[in-house]
């Protein structure tokens, strides 16, 4: 999927060293009780991802689970991030999921997982699940459901939060400090992804 929504967007020019890779593992497929899956992927976990079906609705796949991961601030882009946000916008977002509210004038980690990401948020009372939310207010303004500070201004509230994307799967961050530390790429897919086996086609 290209949809930013559910991974990530690409470029139409690519690198000479993607299509090698890819003529490389030419055939190979990764799979789930023998069928093709959808791969949850993201740009950085913050050091711990979360399972597919604790953060999206309706979700009951267990090939993904809660698994730790080695980003750190100094081997990893994106590990870390803060943003301030203005009350308006968090309205905005609110009445894309409708969520009618008169003001923000509170906001509050709600349920959380094993991975201490947050599941719901608390917004005015309201209660909103956190990665629709994330979604919503604008992905690239708030990075991610693991939040580690929250403050309530006047007019804006300031968020601090590990990681970036919805957290779920295979971390692009991660998965290249292992590769870096030769782990093969079998391995790296079969750490992210449970249970899961890599077939030729």
């Amino acid at each position: 999927s290209n949809d930013i929504t559910e991974a990530q967007a690409y470029t139409s020019n690519i690198p000479q060293k993607i299509r090698d890779i890819c003529r490389q593992t030419k055939g190979k497929v990764l799979t789930y009780n023998n069928e093709l899956f959808l791969p949850y992927y993201c740009s950085n976990c913050g050091g711990i991802s979360s399972a597919a079906k604790d953060v999206f609705i309706g979700n009951n796949t267990t090939y993904t689970s809660s698994v730790k991961t080695l980003e750190t601030s100094q081997n990893s882009k994106n590990y870390s991030w803060q943003s301030t946000i203005e009350k308006s916008t968090i309205l905005y977002a609110m009445q894309k999921l409708n969520k009618t509210l008169a003001s923000v004038n509170s906001f509050e980690k709600g349920q959380t997982d094993s991975a201490g990401r947050c599941l719901t948020f608390l917004i005015g009372g309201t209660e909103v699940n956190a990665n629709s939310f994330r979604v919503a207010v604008g992905s690239t303004l708030f990075k991610s459901c693991l939040l580690t500070n929250i403050t309530i201004n006047a007019n804006s509230i300031s968020f601090e939060g590990l990681g970036y994307g919805h957290g779920v799967g295979l971390s692009q961050w991660g998965a290249n400090v292992m590769a870096t530390s030769n782990i093969s790429y079998n391995n790296i897919l079969l750490y992210y992804y449970k249970n899961c086996q890599i077939v030729n086609i």
